[in-house]
């Protein structure tokens, strides 16, 4: 009995607002979308029927194949024909440009936020910057991140009018620069409520995040990125493993940066990554396995709100004239609050871009403070100061609780004799639950405590 070769399979599935099909045969493949899923399967059913004969496959009425044509219908197409012809080869020595990394992270939010499937023929200025403006207000970026964006597109819609695609490049309006710039600092009552309110709300991969970003100072996808054989050090590097830590973010084309760099990780930064460690995971697993993007940023947004609820006095008192209260608190001045502390301290620019990975010095330089590069170089000089990073001591409300607590709440869950409570051991109790944020539980209990024994 001769087999007879099954034909390919077209896949049905959601794109956007529309229904896309997706096959391919004889080296051709084909994604029409439809505006309902019945027409999405009618077409793929009459496919599936010239496959099993033999047949070519048939675009449906009016449309018109990227893959047959080589003419991008959607900025989706768009932006896969423009990396593969433009930024992926013009580079030195026909190499990617070298400024791919953050023209691919850009370009591919941009489309993200106008849709991946729309179509080139029904852009316009409105739609994409509407988009644009957005993605600013809801990732909290500058007017620069937004233009860096247009310039992205601009990019790609010149090689749609050069292929016919687009009768004309879109003159999208650059957003003014902005001559202040983010001045939000995360104070230590400030994250000691942005902690605090991790663990309270069951957050531990939460906390885990604002730990490393404050104490390492990386990009949001760097630090989601972390694996844990990025955390153990190395002699070479000036760092023993055992002893101190180190964190070598991947130079890969996903991230912005491409510099591999060491970071010292003090001892709240040490907590985290012991505690990884010791789940048994193996080296190449992400440190923060589980945790994305979108989670980060929704758990971000529900501690803003909450904050900004209780009109936290340190947040109040940095608004900006003419902006609402916190719009510069979003999660990338985490990565500026790393840089801004090293400058407190008197870090010069070449060692706050050594730990930050910036390649433009120009950029750090905001955060140094002549005076405190002084006063420190004069301590260095008389031995009175170590070149250590400074702060990032591991937290009484941390997941792995000091001794008297664990001891205390062991006592408490075990139900043993109220003999065994001290006095001392009672007030350090209430001292923690305070330190953590856990006071209104801690009323809760008393409350019902009282209730009982009326």
């Amino acid at each position: 009995m001769v087999s007879r070769k099954q034909a390919n399979e077209v896949r049905i599935e959601l794109y956007g607002k529309r229904w896309r099909a997706t096959l391919n045969w004889k080296g051709v493949r084909l994604r029409p979308t439809f505006d309902t899923r019945d027409e999405a399967e009618a077409w793929g059913n009459e496919q599936t029927i010239r496959m099993i004969r033999g047949q070519d496959i048939e675009l449906p009425v009016g449309a018109k194949s990227y893959a047959t044509t080589g003419v991008p219908t959607t900025i989706g197409e768009l932006f896969e024909h423009t990396q593969r012809v433009h930024w992926l080869v013009g580079g030195p020595n026909g190499g990617p440009q070298k400024s791919w990394p953050k023209t691919e992270i850009a370009a591919t939010l941009a489309i993200e936020a106008i849709g991946r499937n729309t179509r080139l023929s029904k852009l316009s200025v409105p739609i994409v910057e509407n988009a644009l403006r957005a993605l600013e207000e809801k990732r909290g970026n500058t007017p620069r991140t937004t233009n860096r964006r247009i310039a992205a597109l601009s990019v790609m819609f010149k090689e749609a009018v050069r292929l016919g695609a687009m009768p004309t490049v879109l003159p999208l309006k650059k957003a003014p620069e902005c001559k202040e710039g983010r001045v939000f600092r995360i104070t230590p009552a400030i994250e000691h409520e942005m902690l605090t309110w991790a663990l309270a709300n069951d957050r531990e991969d939460f906390y885990d995040f604002l730990v490393f970003s404050l104490y390492l100072g990386q990009r949001e996808n760097e630090t989601l990125r972390l694996r844990l054989s990025e955390s153990f050090g190395h002699p070479r590097d000036g760092y023993m493993d055992g002893v101190d830590f180190a964190i070598f973010p991947r130079g890969v084309a996903s991230n912005k940066s491409t510099l591999t760099r060491a970071i010292p990780a003090r001892a709240i930064v040490a907590e985290v990554v012991l505690r990884h460690r010791a789940k048994g995971k193996t080296k190449e697993a992400r440190i923060l396995d589980g945790l994305t993007k979108d989670k980060v940023a929704y758990a971000f947004a529900q501690m803003k709100a909450d904050l900004l609820a209780q009109n936290h006095p340190d947040i109040v008192a940095q608004k900006r004239d003419g902006l609402p209260i916190g719009k510069d608190f979003v999660i990338h001045i985490m990565r500026n609050e790393f840089c801004s502390r090293l400058g407190d301290e008197g870090f010069t620019v070449a060692e706050i871009a050594e730990f930050s990975g910036h390649t433009d010095l120009k950029t750090c330089a905001r955060y140094v403070k002549p005076n405190k590069v002084a006063h420190r170089a004069r301590l260095l000089r008389k031995g009175k100061l170590t070149s250590d990073l400074p702060g990032g001591a591991v937290p009484s409300y941390a997941p792995t609780h000091p001794p008297e607590a664990s001891k205390m709440t062991n006592l408490l869950i075990s139900g043993e004799s109220i003999d065994t409570i001290s006095p001392e051991m009672v007030v350090r109790f209430v001292e923690f639950m305070k330190t953590a944020g856990l006071v209104p539980m801690l009323k809760e209990a008393l409350t019902s405590t009282e209730t009982s024994l009326a």
